[in-house]
């Protein structure tokens, strides 16, 4: 069957979207990942990435690394910034276009959706977006130069994924890890010295020798586990915990037959740094990339969508 030039134009369009969307999470990754993250073959990767450039939506330029397979890096330019948005509109007006005619198929009647030019002005409280600790993309090349001279912490996979939630609004109002005034209160009172209500405490735990080797005010790296540098951490204050009051507070028992007691007393670290957070770019995933959005994504979808209850 011969596809429709609209099917072909919808498909193209699709692909300059998720092009887009992921240069814009991972500009330093290399070819291969990004065609994988969008699910299209390196040619049509490098025809997208002709277009975007001839077009004036990235900024294509050289990069000298050890990686060969990274010899590029990725900008998004300001027109390119308005596209996506174009884009991510129209693919939600499809979206929202080909649920109306499976709700009239399956029902027999309208959806009575509002349309989507309406949906922006719901929840708009609610669902205003997130300050993220993320700053702007020349900012990040120039803060990951100078970072490459600092004393670094080689994260841990749980750690990557606290730093991440911190970087992208997930963890607001946090600005970095707790110092020891706010561990202390979320420990005893599931508040923040601010006030503002925080269950459990997300706090950076290193050894001992590290630890001893930082001076209050110094700023550290930090990098995944191939030694990319995902931000930069003013440490403020270091401190040994009480764990097993914390494993009381938090947990409610210390007891090491629960999985997270069991890491707090014989994984991590046995002191813990506080201190803001920069962040230079989010790590970048292996598995689940088309279910990984950041919370203001998120947010922006669901205003599109017009929903007002949301449970997560």
């Amino acid at each position: 069957m011969a596809i429709s030039p609209s099917k072909i134009t919808s498909e193209q369009e699709d692909q300059m979207f998720r092009l887009l969307r992921q240069l814009d999470i991972a500009p330093d990754a290399s070819q291969r990942v990004t065609a994988e993250a969008i699910g299209v073959s390196l040619g049509r990767l490098n025809a997208l990435l002709k277009q975007a450039t001839e077009t004036g939506l990235v900024n294509i330029e050289d990069r000298n690394g050890p990686d060969k397979r990274a010899r590029h890096t990725y900008a998004i330019t300001a027109r390119g910034a308005g596209e996506k948005n174009r884009l991510t509109t129209q693919f939600l007006n499809r979206k929202l276009a080909e649920y109306d005619v499976l709700h009239a198929e399956l029902t027999g009647s309208a959806s009575g959706r509002t349309t989507l030019s309406n949906r922006t002005k719901l929840m708009e409280h609610n669902l205003a977006p997130i300050p993220e600790l993320f700053v702007s993309y020349d900012s990040a090349q120039k803060l990951k130069t100078e970072a490459g001279e600092l004393v670094s912490h080689d994260l841990t996979p749980r750690q990557i994924c606290d730093l991440e939630l911190l970087m992208n609004g997930g963890f607001n109002p946090l600005k970095g890890f707790l110092s020891e005034d706010d561990y202390n209160s979320v420990v005893n009172t599931m508040r923040l010295t601010t006030g503002e209500l925080w269950p459990m405490p997300i706090t950076l735990d290193v050894s001992e020798d590290f630890a001893s080797s930082l001076e209050a005010g110094q700023d550290i790296a930090l990098r995944d586990q191939e030694g990319v540098i995902l931000a930069t951490m003013t440490v403020t204050n270091n401190w040994t915990p009480n764990k097993a009051h914390e494993a009381e507070k938090v947990f409610g028992a210390d007891d090491d037959k629960h999985p997270a007691v069991n890491y707090l007393h014989n994984q991590a670290g046995k002191v813990y740094l506080g201190g803001p957070v920069t962040g230079i770019q989010q790590p970048v995933h292996y598995d689940f990339r088309a279910k990984r959005n950041t919370p203001n994504e998120l947010r922006a979808y669901f205003r599109k969508m017009g929903w007002r209850k949301v449970v997560a």
